[in-house]
Parts: structure tokens; sequence; C-alpha cells
């Protein structure tokens, strides 16, 4: 709620209805992507649903009632990770102490989180020491806490804040597409099978079948829903082990956890559970926030000052 105060933007956002949501310097890709989820659904929804409802009762009336539920889930969590701050940290106004009494200053050093030693870098550009997982994003020009990565699809990065909505639109999608390639399919059987006892119809049943306009529409959206299917399913696989790890795609990329052991300690089901069903934490860019830059603490975390 409210709106991001515009003026500590100094990266590459773009904000919309009066900076009451804001988007990354791509956000014309999350466009395409909306109506890339929108029109197969629709045309699934017109064709098949009501051919469904007039063949299979009561079973249409669940699958209508699953689907369209997997449909409220997708697109509302789809936008809200495409719209929202994914955790942003503000600029400092000036460099700290350390680095603008001593220019040669080292920008890296080590911390210690829970007895365990983590590099810790410093960043230029936003003036300051990053917070453990924080990363700069090259795309939004912004430090982000948690970074796991800057989606191209959703035209925004994917952060502490909209982890949530990013994980939910991916999963429930990958379900969805399911849902849809079965009832394609039994769609396509049936018709079938309704040709091959029509006794009019000169035509191999298949082909019979393939010439039907709407069921040849609904072919070429199992196709699309097929290659959808390949990659959210993928990708709910991948997060569901990032999660189980506790860990971020970014950390996978530059095996964050090789160098050095994740101190972080939640694994399995109590990591998943705090990715995706905490309490979301408050926008630090928004008007009245008055509290620190990070979520992390880093008063919990000690600098190793051992060369």
């Amino acid at each position: 709620r409210g709106k991001y105060r515009t003026e500590l933007f100094k990266g590459n956002n773009r904000f919309w209805w009066g900076g009451r949501l804001v988007t990354g310097p791509d956000w014309k890709a999350s466009l395409i992507t909306f109506f890339a989820i929108i029109v197969p659904l629709g045309l699934f929804y017109g064709i098949a649903i009501p051919w469904l409802a007039a063949n299979w009762t009561p079973g249409a009336y669940i699958v209508t009632g699953v689907t369209v539920a997997l449909g409220a889930v997708a697109i509302p969590c789809f936008l809200l990770a495409a719209t929202s701050d994914p955790g942003i940290i503000p600029r400092a106004n000036e460099h700290p102490p350390e680095i603008a009494e001593d220019p040669g200053c080292p920008r890296e050093r080590k911390l210690l989180v829970n007895g365990l030693p983590i590099r810790n870098r410093y960043c230029e550009t936003c003036r300051l020491w990053r917070p453990p997982r924080a990363s700069h994003c090259s795309v939004c020009n912004n430090c982000v806490e948690r970074f796991d990565h800057h989606c191209p699809y959703l035209g925004n990065c994917v952060g502490r804040r909209n982890y949530r909505y990013f994980f939910l639109f991916v999963s429930s999608t990958a379900v969805l597409t399911i849902m849809a390639m079965a009832i394609i399919v039994l769609h396509f059987v049936l018709k079938t099978q309704e040709f091959a006892a029509d006794p009019n119809n000169d035509d191999f049943p298949i082909v019979a079948t393939l010439k039907d306009g709407p069921t040849a529409v609904l072919v070429l959206v199992f196709i699309y829903v097929f290659l959808v299917f390949a990659f959210t399913g993928g990708l709910t696989g991948f997060h569901l082990y990032l999660m189980s790890v506790n860990s971020t795609t970014a950390e996978k990329v530059k095996k964050t956890w090789k160098e050095s052991k994740n101190p972080f300690p939640e694994r399995g089901f109590a990591s998943c559970r705090s990715l995706v069903c905490a309490h979301k934490t408050r926008s630090k860019m928004k008007q009245g926030y008055d509290g620190p830059p990070t979520d992390f603490d880093m008063t919990s975390v000690t600098v190793d000052t051992a060369r």
C-alpha cells in the first residue's frame, strides 16, 4: 500500500499509477508474457470447457473449478511479481567513513554469520556494504535483498519481497498446463471416437478430427501449452530444490556455497515455509518508511578482521 518515494530511486526502474507500481526498465516484456498467458487460456476456457460441460457431468464442473482457481492464482501472482518492489535497498547519499577516508580501502571483507565466514562486497554504485545475500542487478541498476535473478519474462527482479509471487505464479502455471493438456487430449480422443462412429464421415477419424475447426485450434494450444509446461515445470522443480537447500539462483550460478558453507540454517520444509508463507517485509522505498535500509540485521554479524 502507499506510493513509492520515486526520488529515492536512482536506478532504471519505471513507475506507474502515480508511483504505486514499480517495474524494471524492460517492462514491455511483462506485457508480452501477460498476453502469452491470457490468449491461450481464453481459447482453452472458450473451447474445451464448454465442450467438457456438455459431455462430462459433473466432472466438468470440478475440472472447471480447479482450473479457474489455478488461473486465479497464476495471473494475480504474475502481476504482483512484475509490479512490486523486489527488495530494493535505498542508495546512500555518501560513502561510509572507512571508504571516504581511505579510497584505497579494500572493497571486500569477511563477515561471520552464525559463526561461519562469508564474503561481503562493497557496492560503489549504491555506496553501501551489501547485506548478506544481496546483489546488484545490472539491468535495474539497484542492490536487491536476497537477490535471486532478474526475470526477463516479468521485466523485474526477483528478490526477498516478490519471490513468493514468482514461485506461486510458476508452480500454479505448471499445474494448470498439466490439467489443460489432459483435457485437450480427452477432447481429441472423444472427438475422434465420435467421427469414427459417424456413418456419414468419409475421412479417417483422426483426419476428420483435425479438420474440425475448434479441435484444430486446441491442438495448436496443446503444443504451446506443452512448451510452457516444459519451462514452468522445470522452473518449479528447480526452485523447490533451491528453497529446500536455502539457496538462490544467483548463489547457485556463482557457486557461492562451494567456497564456504551456507550459514543460514533453515532447510527443507522450514526453508520453503519461510520463503512462501512468512510475513512480507515492508518496502524500504515507500512513503512513510523510516526504518533501517535493509531487513538483514547487520548488528548480528561480525566483521572478520583476520587476514
